[in-house]
């Protein structure tokens, strides 16, 4: 979809000057855009997360990305009650653990079927 710039006059005697940036702009762009960014940055820096909230997404960002000795690692250095985190039972796991393992080579056969 292309967009195009319009302007729209309501009555006689009307003006328009156009800008193509040989004057400063009247409206700061860029300073709109960094002040949205920081106000984004701050919203988000505010949020409290909760300590099982946070190990809750570690686990799922290891198991998810295949990094099953960092995640291995990460259980025995945090030493959490699964259940506390809402984790499942560890052996659960075993299957989760077969694919992490097993992560490249299931993509592979996946690709040439």
């Amino acid at each position: 979809r292309e967009y195009y710039p319009t302007i729209g006059l309501h009555g006689l005697n009307q003006n328009v000057t156009f800008n193509f940036g040989q004057k400063p702009f009247k409206f700061q762009i860029n300073q709109y855009i960094m002040k949205e960014k920081k106000d984004s940055l701050r919203s988000i820096l505010q949020q409290e997360i909760g300590y099982y909230d946070l190990h809750q997404l570690v686990h799922s960002y290891l198991t998810f990305n295949g990094y099953s000795k960092t995640l291995e690692a990460f259980e025995s250095a945090s030493q959490i009650e699964r259940e506390k985190a809402f984790l499942a039972p560890k052996r659960m796991e075993v299957e989760d653990d077969f694919i992490i393992t097993n992560k490249d080579k299931i993509q592979e056969e996946f690709k040439e079927a």
